[in-house]
């Protein structure tokens, strides 16, 4: 099934390997174009595409804006991404229902760009996940989010700073679900990446049908293969020790 917009993620060098062959089999499961899906890679040293792979494209750049790095890719290359795009996060998986929300969350929202640029996932605190109309972002000064400091105490400090940054500058922003209703935001379970990885909390967004991996550090409970209640999403991830 054809997309009209392109698929950006954003991931970094160090968790490039960990993260994004969770994601990409779970888009594969889908059914998602891969020829639509770009996985850019902050901090990696220096920018370049990753010649080798060609669905999904790899791309490389020097900088990292956290969440939104994907984003300020696709904003610094225009001759590529010259319309809407959906930003997604390394740390999710995708559902077997998530080519069509996705398809119908563009059909509705995003065919009038003139009335409408961006459309969150969640009213608030929603990862900065959503579709983006580039050439409005284009007109946004995105510096101030773009840095080369790698530090992990630097990135603690400006990642609620980051979160949704380009969504709060946006005039008419739609959302799809709020934050405080577990209809739109609900707890799966938990997993960790591989054994004696740091465990995380599997939280769903049924609007598009994606899961967040999302760091944490409560009470914890081994998750190996997940399927939620309407059977459509399904998480296979080794079992944390």
């Amino acid at each position: 099934m054809a997309l009209p917009f392109d698929i950006v993620v954003t991931t970094c060098h160090t968790y490039f390997d960990v993260t994004t062959p969770v994601l990409l089999a779970s888009m594969r499961e889908a059914g998602v174009p891969m020829e639509r899906v770009h996985i850019v890679k902050g901090q990696a040293g220096e920018s370049r595409d990753d010649v080798d792979r060609t669905a999904p494209r790899v791309h490389s750049c020097e900088y990292t804006a956290e969440a939104l790095t994907a984003l300020v890719y696709a904003a610094e290359h225009p001759e590529a991404f010259k319309g809407w795009v959906l930003l997604l996060q390394d740390t999710m998986t995708v559902g077997l229902d998530f080519v069509r929300r996705a398809l119908e969350v563009y059909d509705t929202h995003c065919t009038r760009p003139e009335t409408t640029r961006c459309v969150k996932l969640l009213d608030k605190f929603s990862l900065s996940v959503g579709f983006y109309h580039m050439p409005w972002v284009r007109t946004l000064d995105l510096t101030p989010i773009k840095r080369h400091d790698a530090d992990e105490h630097v990135v603690r400090d400006v990642k609620m700073f980051i979160e949704d940054w380009v969504f709060d500058k946006c005039p008419n922003p739609t959302w799809l679900g709020r934050f405080d209703n577990d209809q739109h935001r609900r707890v799966l379970g938990w997993f960790s990446y591989a054994p004696g990885a740091a465990r995380r909390m599997i939280e769903h967004y049924p609007v598009l049908d994606v899961c967040k991996l999302k760091s944490w550090y409560g009470q914890v409970h081994e998750v190996g293969t997940y399927t939620d209640p309407a059977g459509a999403h399904k998480i296979k991830i080794p079992v944390g020790a």
